[in-house]
């Protein structure tokens, strides 16, 4: 094989003042004895041995020879240079390039018996495509070039291709390799015949490749094992299954573990029939370390990124998934599937920094998500997502596998300042979570159909929904938590712009509902929610909700502003409703002065056992009728009740004010509500018309707290109202 002896460019010889060797001479010589040696102006000339160069050769005017100098690797090579007057003021022994043969790391393609003279042209470099005479003509059938070309890779040789072009392989068959493989190809496009052939797979590795388009095949890498690392960069793939590992537990019990990178692949379906299912990455076995990074995944029909199953009960122990900064457009799913821009299935998601949009099922009542985990451990940060799912969420952290016995629910997730933006896609939620120890925190979600936040109706313990900002929703609830367990804090969180649907009956700004067992630990802290409902058929509307058909224990209400209005529905601020008793609630320093109908109202049996409770409340009288200035409210028997009050009251004209504070003690027996006493009690009592009165205590068998006006007198009634109760 020839070679530049000088390199390339050939070198320009120079005095020590930067003039040139102007008529010098060049010899080329055996190292051993200083006997001329034959060099030649080609690389065809060397492989040749013909047309050898003049020895000594005279330098031109620029210090250089007028021709090339190549020799043939395996020979030794010493340069002289003398100048114009014959005084040599230049020389190098030992030039040469080693022949490439046998070894345990590299072989020549000469030396494989498969290959013959008529395969090969020897002007290439071993390891580039070209050698093996392929065409990359894109209408020339390149199979026997690209096999001979893969097998040369499989004895340790990187592959590589110098020429641009588009091998079209249309005889091939799949090819399975035992070895590791390298390809570095950033001009070449590999072609299949059809969408239902592979273009290779693995018994062993690693495969690494880089700058590689694959177009129109089934898989381009599947169906394999690898027992190594797996790397891809820089690929362009325009296949059903750009990469795909399977291995079924049931047709072979001896799983093996995938391993891979996938750094800057193009993954682009733009021009694939929408009916072939075509997707992009798919490890449907067990793996220990995959990483998708800096990719892009455009128009698939299938999932883009779907990683492991549930199938594999030992996964767990081992498996990490990273996908991060990808950009996700147009994932759809023309068939009977389920459809997702990210699935993984394992111990631990890390899913960061992505832009995933256009997630789409077109099959009606199927679902389609952005992200859908299930996993142990979840790391969800900094992803946008637009139109990104159907039927469930944009995204779905779902627990951890159905095969992993350790804990079904899944632990430690961190779910934060992604953004879930939602334009046309119907009965879509925007973040879902099933896992335990779960922190959801500084997301947006804007204009989901179902859900903004929600949980998965079962135990689940120390979940936070922290400072989210949940934006016109049109559907039911902008927080929705319907889990059991102990700890949930849903503490700092906008909800704005509620917008129900006319399908909906109820709508919530934020909804708590254990499914099935106890809720305690609860804190609802600082929020604030807005709700203008414009749909006729909502019959109640609801600022902060908390249902009661299961106990919810130890519960702080603290520090939220609730503003309700609906023009023909019910308003409610904060609202318990359900049979189901309670204990232990505080429920202080909350404005719903901006809610039309009810501050706090408790529709359920009773109130809490052992509360403590302060709410401000106001009411317009126009009349000597006896008005409730807050909604009375039911307690259960063998229980007492401290009641306190501060009410001001002023004529609308301002001619007349009243400030009265009052207290006193009710308790309920044998199912009787009785007051403490023949008196109200009343403490302070500062007036400037004494028709006026207050009244605190029972009323109607509950508790509560009344104002009396005057006849033909606009009055406006503020009240501050503390309640404590024991049990």
């Amino acid at each position: 094989m020839a070679f530049p002896i000088l390199g390339t460019p050939f070198p320009q010889f120079e005095d020590s003042s930067g003039s040139p060797f102007a008529s010098g001479t060049l010899a080329v010589v055996e190292p051993a004895d200083d006997t001329n040696k034959a060099s030649y102006p080609t690389y065809d000339d060397a492989e040749a041995a013909t047309n050898a160069n003049d020895n000594p050769m005279t330098l031109d005017a620029s210090g250089r020879t007028a021709v090339g100098l190549w020799g043939l690797d395996g020979q030794d090579y010493k340069i002289t240079i003398k100048d114009s007057a014959g005084a040599t003021v230049w020389t190098s022994d030992d030039i040469f390039l080693p022949t490439i043969k046998g070894g345990d790391q590299l072989s020549t393609d000469e030396d494989n018996a498969s290959l013959t003279a008529s395969d090969i042209s020897t002007k290439w470099e071993i390891g580039d495509l070209m050698r093996y005479k392929a065409a990359l003509d894109g209408t020339t059938d390149d199979t026997t070039a690209v096999g001979n070309w893969l097998d040369v890779g499989a004895q340790g040789v990187k592959l590589t291709c110098s020429v641009g072009g588009t091998a079209l392989l249309t005889t091939w068959t799949l090819k399975t390799i035992a070895a590791e493989v390298v390809i570095d190809a950033p001009l070449l496009t590999l072609k299949g015949p059809d969408t239902d052939t592979d273009f290779i797979s693995f018994t062993t590795g690693p495969f690494k490749c880089r700058g590689v388009t694959f177009e129109r095949w089934d898989h381009n890498v599947g169906a394999g094992k690898l027992t190594a690392d797996t790397y891809f960069e820089l690929i362009n793939c325009k296949s059903k299954d750009s990469i795909y590992f399977f291995n079924h537990k049931d047709a072979d019990t001896t799983a093996f573990k995938v391993s891979m990178l996938a750094d800057g692949c193009i993954v682009d379906h733009g021009g694939v029939a929408a009916a072939t299912g075509t997707r992009g990455i798919r490890v449907f076995t067990e793996y220990e370390d995959i990483q998708v990074v800096n990719c892009r995944f455009l128009d698939l029909n299938g999932s883009a990124v779907a990683l492991g199953t549930n199938e594999f009960a030992n996964q767990d122990v081992f498996s990490r998934a990273v996908v991060s900064n990808n950009i996700f457009d147009g994932i759809i799913e023309p068939d009977t599937g389920e459809v997702h821009a990210i699935i993984i299935y394992g111990r631990n998601a890390i899913i960061n920094n992505n832009t995933i949009k256009d997630v789409v099922n077109s099959t009606d009542g199927l679902s389609s998500e952005g992200i859908y985990t299930k996993t142990r451990y979840a790391t969800i940060v900094g992803n946008s997502l637009i139109d990104a799912g159907e039927d469930e969420a944009a995204i779905n952290i779902k627990g951890s596998n159905r095969a992993e016995s350790v804990s079904p629910r899944g632990h430690n997730v961190v779910c934060a300042a992604n953004e879930v933006f939602f334009t046309s896609n119907t009965e879509c939620s925007g973040i879902h979570v099933s896992n335990e120890d779960a922190i959801c925190a500084f997301n947006t979600v804007e204009g989901a159909d179902t859900y903004g936040i929600y949980t998965e109706a079962k135990t689940l313990n120390n979940i936070k929904i922290l400072y989210n900002e949940v934006r016109k929703c049109k559907g039911e609830s902008g927080i929705w938590i319907q889990n059991d367990g102990v700890g949930l804090d849903i503490i700092g969180n906008t909800v704005d712009e509620l917008d129900s649907a006319s399908s909906v009956a109820d709508a919530y700004g934020i909804f708590v509902d254990p499914a099935s067992g106890a809720l305690s630990q609860v804190k609802v802290k600082d929020n604030y929610v807005s709700i203008d409902d414009g749909s006729a058929a909502t019959s109640t509307v609801r600022g902060i909700h908390f249902q009661q058909d299961h106990a919810i224990n130890d519960v702080q209400v603290i520090g939220n502003t609730v503003k309700v209005s609906h023009a023909s529905a019910t308003e409610y601020g904060i609202n318990l409703s359900g049979a189901t008793l309670s204990d232990n609630w505080t429920i202080k320093d909350n404005d719903w002065s901006d809610t039309d109908d009810n501050g706090f109202t408790n529709l359920g049996t009773a109130l809490p056992t052992n509360m403590d409770f302060e709410g401000r409340y106001k009411v317009q009288t126009t009349d000597a009728t006896a008005t409730n200035i807050m909604d009375t409210l039911p307690v259960s028997d063998n229980t007492a009740w401290h009641l306190e009050t501060d009410i001001i009251a002023m004529e609308s004209d301002g001619s007349d004010r009243n400030l009265y504070r009052d207290g006193t003690l009710v308790y309920k027996d044998g199912g009787a509500l009785t007051k403490q006493g023949s008196t109200y009690n009343l403490i302070v009592a500062i007036e400037s018309d004494a028709a006026w009165s207050i009244s605190i205590g029972p009323v109607s068998g509950n508790i509560g707290a009344q104002v009396n006006g005057a006849a033909a007198t606009t009055i406006n009634w503020h009240a501050k109202i503390r309640i404590t109760s024991v049990a």
